[in-house]
């Protein structure tokens, strides 16, 4: 099966007051296409800076990175920021959606930032909202939805451009239990019709357990695989 995620001695480092802390410790990984992963550890472990260099958020200190058999760790800015946006989708805890636009509009944001043809976007973000259930609330802005619906209405967002890869950092922190239960039933299932392979970073070891596959992080290491 295809890698589609390649971390090479990857290692992060932050000056904070003037002393160095090690984020990440040399982690090396292959991930192949279509896995459904949560990444699991206790706070400070590393996880959420994990998600950042893989999705090229963050440059890693030390280490190379390949994403969909490209090596991104070098690429100039403007170009990872181009190859980001088409490549990979990002969900967070905080659901980021613009309060000044409709979820349809919030949906297509990436498409239009990407110049992609107007009416194609259009199509696909219709097209989504309907796969989360919420093509009735497609004029509605985010004050006029519920947790639950805004969080479905950022993972429509972050396929709008068919990226290969989905990352998601606590998307279900904010939401009840029913939510957070219809949260990874979307992902879960929009993942497998389209091929997608998802990195979700949690603290909830239930819903990590419903996961396929497991990473689990200690102080900037990977500890063990499941």
């Amino acid at each position: 099966m295809q890698t589609i995620i390649g971390l090479q001695n990857i290692s992060k480092t932050y000056t904070i007051a003037q002393q160095k802390v090690a984020a990440l410790r040399d982690i090396s990984i292959d991930i192949e296409a279509g896995k459904k992963i949560a990444v699991t550890g206790k706070s400070g472990a590393g996880k959420s800076t994990l998600l950042h260099i893989i999705g090229t958020l963050e440059r890693p200190s030390t280490g190379k990175i390949f994403l969909a058999g490209t090596d991104v760790s070098t690429m100039p800015d403007q170009m990872l920021s181009s190859f980001r946006n088409s490549s990979v989708g990002f969900i967070f805890q905080m659901n980021n959606l613009l309060a000044e636009f409709t979820a349809l509009e919030n949906v297509m944001m990436p498409g239009l930032i990407a110049s992609a043809p107007k009416k194609e976007i259009l199509y696909r973000a219709k097209e989504l909202l309907e796969s989360v259930g919420l093509h009735k609330r497609s004029n509605h802005r985010p004050s006029e939805l519920s947790g639950g619906e805004q969080q479905r209405v950022a993972i429509a967002r972050s396929l709008i451009m068919a990226p290969p890869i989905l990352l998601a950092d606590e998307p279900t922190g904010n939401l009840d239990q029913k939510s957070s239960e219809d949260v990874k039933r979307l992902l879960f299932e929009l993942c497998d019709a389209y091929n997608i392979t998802l990195l979700l970073v949690t603290h909830d070891l239930h819903l990590a357990s419903q996961f396929p596959h497991q990473i689990i992080m200690e102080d900037g290491m990977i500890i063990e695989r499941i």
